[in-house]
């Protein structure tokens, strides 16, 4: 390829206009073959997903299952009539499930291979472009070099981008333990330690918190006042990583209140989110008056709206509040105080599938111009664990009473 080799050449006055012109037929080229290429990976990925659910069909027909024929045979029907990557199948038995999952890596594997080898043919026009820049500006045709610094502007941006995507992704490396005091997610007062009967808890990697506005760390967590704290993307990497392994989903939060009534209807006061903007959040835990609300985010989410939204309790006055909600698809169980407050089943649809890395944010949402000003929440958080598993109701009691150790004198 032409491109290749330009980032080298000796440019001379007379030709410099050619070959930046072979320069942009070359890139574009390029950039139309990595396209081209793309598209047909993910055709063949495609046809390779359509006949495996073939063969599937076919050991449903052999064992006398008619419901996973009729399954196999609709779901065929819908990937061969609509373009595109199938959605998550509800509700599929479990070989179609696996092959799913199989799929949905072949996908993530292919979209990183994919954006490396943008990135590679974008840093190469970048750096090539550099010369043509400066012999444009020495022959005094501004309007060349103005145009190629507005383009390595736009790589610029692009790269760097993609850089400290990459970079992020690098840092959230972690090795799963086996310990089950060891969390993907993992935040607590420092006191824990001391406390008789309570083991403590620690994350998989160690957590570089920014603090932002008034909180204080304080023995039992950290005290809020109108401040909040603030983790980057790949804080959040060893829970997805976690989640890709287990489709399960289970988050304990405690805190206690400096005030009954914070916020209002319609008046989020964030105790905890995963994601920057909250209704676009993962997950995310609220407080509205004396009402709690929980956030969910699936790949199947409800009309109108990017994530699930419910009530899951109430606070009584200043009394030390403990939550813990955990999700499989299309069962959502949620304990306030070890009592089960909130049990769906099939109402919350789809699966975590979507989960990306994104910021983790506890105390004060981020601003919000369309709104204005947003009531922080004022009290102590006292811990967050976040994990792939489930919590069942013995556990959600044993995790409670663990909890009121941390008051008893």
């Amino acid at each position: 390829m032409l491109l290749w080799t330009f980032s080298s050449v000796k440019i001379t006055a007379q030709d410099v206009e050619t070959q930046y012109l072979q320069l942009q037929s070359s890139y574009t080229q390029r950039l139309n073959d990595i396209i081209q290429r793309d598209q047909l990976s993910r055709r063949e990925l495609l046809n390779k997903y359509i006949l495996a659910l073939v063969r599937i069909e076919q050991e449903y027909r052999d064992d006398g299952d008619l419901d996973g024929v009729v399954y196999c045979r609709a779901l065929r029907e819908t990937l061969l009539t609509q373009p595109g990557f199938p959605a998550t199948p509800e509700a599929a038995p479990k070989a179609i499930a696996d092959l799913y999952l199989a799929l949905e890596q072949k996908i993530k594997e292919h979209r990183a291979s994919h954006q490396k080898e943008l990135h590679q043919l974008n840093l190469i026009l970048f750096n090539a472009l550099d010369i043509y820049q400066k012999e444009f500006a020495r022959q005094g045709i501004d309007k060349r070099a103005n145009e190629i610094l507005e383009i390595r502007k736009v790589l610029s941006d692009a790269l760097e981008e993609a850089q400290a995507e990459m970079t992020a992704k690098a840092t959230v490396a972690s090795t799963l333990s086996v310990d089950p005091n060891v969390l993907p997610f993992c935040l607590e007062g420092e006191s824990y330690e001391t406390v008789r009967g309570v083991i403590p808890r620690r994350p998989m990697v160690d957590l570089l918190i920014e603090e932002k506005g008034l909180v204080n760390k304080v023995p039992l967590g950290y005290r809020f006042v109108n401040g909040q704290l603030y983790l980057p993307s790949n804080h959040s990497g060893p829970l997805m990583e976690d989640l890709a392994r287990n489709r399960l989903l289970s988050v304990e939060l405690a805190f206690q209140p400096s005030f009954d009534l914070q916020g209002g209807p319609g008046e989020p006061v964030l105790l905890f989110q995963i994601g920057e903007n909250l209704n676009k959040a993962l997950f995310a835990l609220t407080m509205e008056g004396q009402a709690l609300f929980m956030y969910l985010k699936t790949d199947t989410p409800p009309p109108n709206r990017e994530n699930y939204r419910y009530e899951i309790g109430r606070i009584q006055g200043l009394d030390p509040v403990h939550i813990i909600a955990t999700y499989r698809q299309g069962e959502l169980t949620v304990y306030v105080n070890g009592t089960v407050t909130l049990a769906l089943r099939n109402q919350v649809k789809g699966t975590l599938n979507n989960w990306q890395p994104t910021p983790v944010i506890l105390g004060k949402s981020m601003p919000d111009p369309e709104r204005g000003f947003i009531l922080p929440f004022r009290g102590i958080l006292h811990h967050v664990y976040l994990k792939s598993g489930e919590i069942n109701s013995r556990q959600a009691v044993a995790n409670y009473n663990r909890f009121l150790l941390l008051f008893e004198e």
